[in-house]
């Protein structure tokens, strides 16, 4: 007669963390919920979305954030048109005060 396999060692392991790490993940999910004021669990939706955190807290509009890319790249790219024409010409220079000329013997 041949008995029913008993559960592997591993297989406990590993249905022992997966209990622990379940546990842990309602531990850390109601030290969440607890740190949040209850005022803000019992605003209305339209009012958490035009305060200031609700900002921080959105996604960032793609479309906005090349735009001003663009524009910060066409801002560098006048800047640094302006200094090689600066030093693509001769520049003019003009000595003010001279140092002593030493010769080394």
């Amino acid at each position: 007669m041949r008995h029913a396999p008993s559960p592997s060692s591993g297989a406990r392991s590993n249905q022992t963390l997966l209990t622990l790490v379940v546990a842990l993940l309602a531990v850390l999910a109601m030290n969440n919920l607890a740190s949040v004021p209850s005022s803000a669990l019992a605003a209305p939706r339209e009012d958490r979305e035009s305060s200031s955190d609700s900002q921080a807290m959105s996604f960032p509009n793609a479309s906005q954030q090349r735009a001003r890319m663009i524009a910060i790249l066409e801002s560098l790219d006048k800047r640094l048109q302006k200094v090689e024409g600066a030093f693509a010409g001769p520049m003019p220079v003009k000595v003010t005060e001279m140092p002593e000329v030493r010769v080394a013997e």
